[in-house]
């Protein structure tokens, strides 16, 4: 799968992307230059390397969640727009047979409308939940040939260096926040659809 907006395909990762065998060159280099600084209480040791690394999966990770948040702006906008037009609809009081009629009718487009939008908002987060994990393994497949080299090198290194970072970066927190607030508002609408349908 490609991201055509982007250029490249799912999990490139720029600053970390190249051949392994670089990497695994660069951690003998770093351990024979003494490199490797604890990293925290407890945490282990890492490396400058590591650490720039690092930084470059949460800018990638940070990148698409903001190109998402992005993206699905103007579906986010018609949700609202939609969501407001159906609690009036809702909170209307009846009129005459016709125009109670056409209410209900524009209610039954309104939540067909709401549970298409639901589903492209979870396709959309699934998409970018695959495309972080994708990117988290092809980080940690270079760290891990990285470290190889520190191995070769170094009788006192651990056998795994220390960090494993969480993607949650501000503007994941961001995006996760925006999604589950407008799902849960999605999920309260949908489910008073349901209940009027049943009375």
């Amino acid at each position: 799968m490609k991201d055509h907006a982007m250029g490249k395909g799912v999990g490139y990762l720029p600053g970390i992307s190249q051949p392994r065998l670089l990497d695994k060159l660069a951690g003998r280099h770093d351990a024979a230059t003494g490199q490797l600084r604890p990293v925290g209480e407890g945490q282990g040791v890492s490396t400058p390397w590591i650490l720039r690394k690092t930084e470059h999966l949460l800018a990638y990770a940070g990148k698409h969640c903001l190109a998402l948040l992005d993206r699905d702006a103007p579906l986010y906008q018609k949700i609202a727009r939609d969501l407001t037009e159906l609690d009036q609809l809702r909170g209307a009081v009846p009129g005459d047979a016709r125009s109670a009629h056409a209410g209900a009718g524009r209610q039954l487009q309104l939540a067909l409308d709401l549970s298409r939008a639901q589903a492209v908002l979870r396709t959309h987060d699934e998409a970018l939940a695959y495309r972080l994990e994708t990117a988290r393994k092809k980080y940690r497949a270079h760290v891990a040939a990285y470290w190889s080299g520190i191995l070769v090198r170094s009788k006192t290194a651990p056998l795994e260096p220390g960090l494993d970072p969480e993607l949650r970066s501000p503007a994941y927190e961001s995006y996760r926040t925006q999604w589950k607030q407008v799902m849960a508002r999605l999920d309260e609408a949908l489910a008073g659809k349901e209940e009027e349908d049943r009375a």
